[in-house]
């Protein structure tokens, strides 16, 4: 019995992800897997045998076989866990912005304004009218029936549903660098040993490092927590159901640099605070993008490699010519972000976004 990240590792070393059929491979074993522990009663390693399928599957036959396999096994399997732990996790996500020294209240460039927050929010014929404007904006509060404002507050009720749940997490600041690395763990260990610390270190000033569980379908993965939230009826009967769904969760200071998405996103700050800098589509040509890139993070031309809250202007200098918006989001806040807009999103607290 092989651990996934094990497996994970492995196919990765012998550079075997070069041939599709090699993903089909590694998912398939582990279903297989995940059935031998099931059957010699080991129903842990059975779930994160399955999730190591769910992670590498796009939506498909073996997405779905994983997720009705953890569906027979998790009730129990969470039960078991919390009869059994001992060890509880303390800390919560920030509920108030503390500007530590050298951090900044604003962008440190000219070019930046606020983004406008609406004074309420807004019923499906004003929200429709400003959908129409492809230009974005914030709702304050639109969150605030969500359960999973006060529930995600408490990273012990995180571990108690899901703790024992395998996530893709990214350890360290410098992505792609020497010290970044990317790592499958349990979500408890990830809460544990990366985000307890920085939830403390936050309060009394101190930087823990940097870690991320990043745009990944954790809701669908663990639908306990998916029942936390629910999407506002206005903008379902605007857009309908959402095409996916993803979470954000991690230490302060994690940085998503400037780029832009094919869809129209609703970012919701659930747990703590961000700052989010928005540049319109047609600033492009002030972004330094790459028109073709072979390999990385920027492997889609959609990537600018401007820091455009503190951008160098000295290596940039056109950036200077540029115009953004800016917001601090939060906790309960909505942000509406078009398609095609840039966007750059730094974590000025431990928090959760959906």
């Amino acid at each position: 019995d092989v651990p996934s990240c094990s497996l994970m590792c492995l196919f990765v070393a012998l550079e075997a992800w070069q041939r599709p059929c090699d993903k089909e491979l590694f998912m398939l074993v582990e279903l297989l897997l995940a059935l031998c522990a099931q059957a010699s009663g080991d129903a842990l390693s059975a779930v994160v045998h399955a999730d190591g399928a769910f992670i590498f599957a796009p939506a498909g036959a073996f997405r779905t076989c994983a997720l009705l396999f953890v569906q027979l096994l998790d009730d129990d399997l969470r039960a078991a866990r919390a009869a059994s732990q001992t060890a509880r996790i303390s800390a919560c996500f920030p509920t108030t912005l503390r500007r530590h020294p050298g951090s900044t209240a604003a962008p440190s460039w000219s070019g930046t304004r606020p983004l406008r927050r609406l004074p309420e929010a807004p019923g499906a014929a004003e929200l429709k009218a400003l959908l129409a404007e492809r230009r974005p904006f914030v709702i304050p509060g639109e969150l605030a029936a969500w359960p999973a404002r006060q529930k995600w507050a408490s990273l012990d009720y995180l571990d108690t549903v899901a703790g024992h749940r395998l996530v893709p997490t990214e350890i360290g600041s410098d992505v792609g660098g020497d010290t970044w690395k990317e790592e499958l763990t349990s979500l408890g260990k990830f809460l544990r040993e990366q985000v307890a610390p920085s939830c403390e270190g936050y309060e009394a000033g101190r930087d823990t490092g940097t870690a991320y569980l990043a745009q990944h379908e954790l809701l669908e993965q663990c639908p306990a927590l998916r029942s936390d939230i629910s999407v506002p009826s206005c903008w379902q009967q605007v857009l309908g159901a959402p095409s996916r769904c993803n979470i954000w969760l991690g230490t302060k200071s994690t940085l998503t640099p400037a780029h832009w998405d094919s869809y129209d996103n609703f970012l919701t700050q659930v747990q703590g605070f961000k700052r989010v800098v928005l540049l319109a589509p047609e600033m492009r040509n002030r972004l330094y993008v790459e028109e073709v890139v072979k390999e990385g993070t920027s492997a889609q031309g959609n990537v600018s490699p401007v820091n455009v809250e503190e951008p160098d202007l000295l290596k940039f200098p056109e950036f200077g010519k540029a115009e953004a918006l800016w917001v601090d989001l939060e906790p309960g806040d909505a942000l509406y972000m078009p398609r095609g807009w840039w966007h750059q999103v730094r974590a000025l607290s431990p928090s959760i976004s959906v």
